[in-house]
């Protein structure tokens, strides 16, 4: 073996491992930005389940606040008692509504983080294969 060609040998080698290294520094920086994905999701769900909670609890404040006002209006027991079953029912498919609804955000945060973190992750070994043979 000359030193020309063992000079070129070892600088294939060199670029080889400098490709290889460059690779695993790529795949590296984009497991961690999918890591840090899951995290962000949660918090960004968090926050808006957070606010439709909020917001539900307002309206529902505010239905309440209907219902006595009416109940005050009320002339006579049977009167009453209707305007008691009314927000009763109401207030049953409110809170049913609301309780699906919570659970649609949770389950869209849900099957969106599980595409996240189930998306295939590149193939060091196989790139690197190819890397090195070239």
């Amino acid at each position: 073996m000359t030193a020309d060609s063992s000079k070129q040998s070892a600088e294939a080698m060199m670029a080889a491992s400098k490709a290889n290294a460059d690779r695993f520094a790529e795949i590296s920086k984009l497991m961690m930005e999918k890591a840090m994905t899951y995290p962000q999701k949660v918090f960004e769900t968090q926050l808006e389940t957070s606010a439709e909670m909020f917001s539900f609890v307002s309206r529902r404040m505010q239905a309440q606040a209907e219902f006595l006002g009416k109940l005050a209006h009320c002339q006579a027991p049977g009167e009453a008692l209707g305007a008691q079953r009314e927000f009763a029912t109401e207030m049953s498919k409110d809170y049913s509504a609301e309780a699906s609804h919570l659970a649609e955000l949770t389950a869209e945060m849900a099957q969106a983080n599980l595409r996240n973190l189930t998306d295939p992750a590149p193939n060091f070994e196989e790139d690197s294969k190819t890397t090195v043979a070239a």
